[in-house]
């Protein structure tokens, strides 16, 4: 899925050139979702708040990241594409990404799942 989808720039997403040409009316719905934990080492992370936009050609729409909460909370965004149920909660990724810099975990998670991620961010808290 995530080969049907460019984001030509931050926060905009858009149906990739050969599948409007392949299927003019293709519609292929993009989630952000900002999941929270109270610090960095909860063993979850529970969805605190998502925003959703349909793609209907090659034209970027913006999809704004959903609300934050206040720094002083763990926070993990991921944006997907396609129609997936939200879990309320997913395991804590924020340790080892922290540790290794990486999001593979991240992705190798929601793909376990059939969901194409097309981006993730995420936040240690900071509470200074």
């Amino acid at each position: 899925m995530t080969l049907l989808v460019v984001s030509p720039s931050p926060d905009t997403y858009a149906l990739s050139p050969k599948l409007e040409s392949a299927c003019p009316s293709a519609t292929v719905r993009v989630t952000r979702v900002t999941y929270v934990g109270a610090s960095s080492n909860v063993g979850k992370l529970t969805r605190y708040a998502s925003v959703s936009r349909s793609l209907t050609g090659i034209a970027g729409v913006f999809v704004p990241e959903p609300s934050r909460p206040d720094t002083c909370q763990a926070r993990l965004t991921v944006t997907l594409a396609g129609s997936s149920s939200l879990p309320a909660s997913v395991p804590n990724p924020i340790p080892r990404m922290a540790a290794t810099g990486g999001d593979d975990e991240v992705y190798r998670y929601w793909g376990d799942r059939g969901v194409a991620l097309l981006d993730v961010t995420w936040a240690e808290p900071n509470c200074g």
